[in-house]
């Protein structure tokens, strides 16, 4: 019996199998092992008691047993007796027995050699069925530690498709379900591995009857047996989700029960796997609705105060100009409007950032690289925020400190937001110092402020968009000025960093890359 699941060292087996005689050449084989017993036993039968020479027939049935089974062991137990008889018991070259002694002796050498034929053939099937069952097993080992390294659908499938081509040398298609449902024209799959003709065109019959009986349908099954294939139901606690489709030689020819149990564990290995995949795509899409929930209702939480806030106090300002003007003095009415005016930067400020944060996270942002000079940014950003600055801003700058090659207004944005920070968190008497310094490749702009510092479980979560920190007082905020800047630094290939001050608050550093003219000529080319 030939085995249709195979390692490695099956194969070799199997192919040396493919190249043992066919069906009569054995007999003609057996046929000749008699004769060469005879030959020698003719030679030696002047020397030796005939009932000695049965032994070498004896030891030509098993070792044919052992080679060809059952059939041409049988088969050279009657050739040796008839050849006993004619040519080494007296008289010879005839079937007439001199001596009634020996009929017992031919009884005994058939018997014994149609006996030890039977079991030496048992044993070789128990042999060939252990080998099969041992090949069946590590292939399905095989396929299931394959699975288990692959995540993807398509990885689930590749994974499917190559442990059975090379395990079973078989090709297979894999049908999953591509919409819910058994409509009037049939289920609708997905055909894999695609085909460059596309996934059109009719549906064997037996792919649909595997689906919709839930059995095995085709080639060497109850159900369509005339089809090609062999055709598995990938069936999971959900139901059916799929077919496996399997064609080439099929159990029908190779003992149909035995081989066609081992095919449904292929199948149900393959079911799991591509549960498994669809579970977890199911979890990785409710975990992002949760997320995505929670993002919403901590963005809510978070901006609904600091925009409804300054929209009351311009509502208010605007609603006091408009009824009340004639009553208010000059210095009032401008009081009013700075204030008016002030709320709006605010809100302004607010809107830009939520544009930022959704342009770094969707990817469209352009950075538009220049030479810049920290000196010039510096004094562009405290220009800026000229009308938000409530205390001294310490300022040290080593002399001929490089370039660096960055965008100048997200750069900008980003040195904005950690002064807004500094001046949020720290004692309206404490000074925010400003430095900055070349280190190997990259140029570092520091921001330092003497407040009460970030607690350091907390300060690996600072950068992340809506976060704020828990201990403290809680100024206006939305929790994503720090994402921001993370999120530049990131588009710029640079680095952010923070620790605690040495005599408190907290130092932010944000590392850029030194402008170079061999960066600036190869950009041009």
């Amino acid at each position: 019996m030939k085995p249709l699941f195979s390692t490695d060292p099956i194969r070799k087996t199997l192919s040396r199998a493919s190249r043992a005689p066919g069906h009569y050449q054995r007999y003609a084989l057996s046929l000749g092992i008699i004769v060469l017993i005879t030959a020698g036993a003719v030679l030696v039968r002047d020397l030796i008691v005939p009932t000695n020479l049965v032994m070498p027939y004896l030891l030509g049935v098993v070792s044919i047993a052992v080679l060809w089974g059952r059939g041409p062991a049988i088969f050279a137990s009657v050739l040796g007796v008839i050849a006993f008889d004619f040519f080494l018991v007296p008289p010879y070259l005839t079937f007439v027995v001199e001596d009634t002694e020996y009929v017992i002796t031919f009884l005994a050498l058939f018997t014994v050699g149609v006996f030890i034929s039977g079991l030496t053939a048992q044993l070789k099937d128990r042999m060939v069925a252990a080998r099969e069952g041992e090949a069946r097993v590590t292939a399905l080992y095989r396929l299931s530690h394959d699975l288990a390294a692959a995540y993807s659908l398509p990885d689930v499938l590749e994974t499917i498709g190559a442990n059975i081509r090379m395990t079973l040398g078989m090709e297979v298609k894999i049908h999953l379900l591509a919409s819910p449902g058994d409509g009037p024209d049939g289920p609708r799959f997905d055909v894999f591995p695609r085909q460059d003709t596309g996934n059109g065109g009719p549906l064997d019959e037996a792919v649909v009857a595997a689906f919709r009986s839930g059995r095995p349908a085709g080639a060497g099954t109850q159900a369509i047996p005339e089809s090609a294939t062999v055709n598995l139901p990938l069936v999971t606690n959900r139901g059916t989700i799929g077919v496996l489709s399997i064609s080439g030689p099929h159990p029908a020819e190779n003992g149909q029960d035995e081989h066609l149990q081992s095919l449904e564990a292929f199948a149900n290995l393959s079911a799991l796997a591509i549960e498994r995949v669809y579970l977890n795509r199911e979890a990785a899409q409710a975990q992002l609705l949760i997320a995505k929930g929670e993002l919403q209702a901590t963005l809510l939480n978070s901006i609904s105060h600091d925009f409804r806030t300054p929209l009351v106090t311009i509502t208010g300002t605007l609603s006091s100009l408009d009824t009340g003007i004639d009553l208010l003095d000059r210095h009032s009415q401008q009081s009013l409007v700075r204030h008016a005016l002030a709320e709006s930067e605010k809100l302004n400020r607010l809107v830009s950032n939520l544009l930022n944060i959704n342009r770094l996270e969707s990817g469209a942002l352009q950075l538009q690289l220049e030479p810049v000079d920290l000196q010039d940014l510096i004094g562009a950003t405290l220009e800026a925020m000229k009308n938000r600055i409530d205390r001294e801003i310490v300022i040290s700058l080593p002399e001929n400190l490089p370039l660096v090659e960055a965008d100048f207004v997200l750069v900008q944005q980003a040195l904005i937001n950690l002064l807004e920070n500094a001046l949020k968190y720290s004692p309206a008497a404490a000074a925010v110092e400003l430095a900055a310094a070349a280190e190997g490749e990259r140029v570092y702009l520091t921001v330092s402020d003497h407040g009460p510092g970030i607690p350091a479980d907390e300060i690996p979560h600072i950068f992340k968009k809506f976060y704020r920190v828990n201990s403290g007082p809680q100024p206006g905020g939305t929790g994503m000025g720090l994402a921001i800047v993370q999120g530049v630094m990131d588009a710029h290939a640079g680095v952010v960093d923070v620790c605690p001050g040495e005599e408190g608050g907290m130092i932010f550093r944000l590392g850029l890359r030194r402008f170079t003219m061999d960066r600036e000529v190869a950009g041009a080319g």
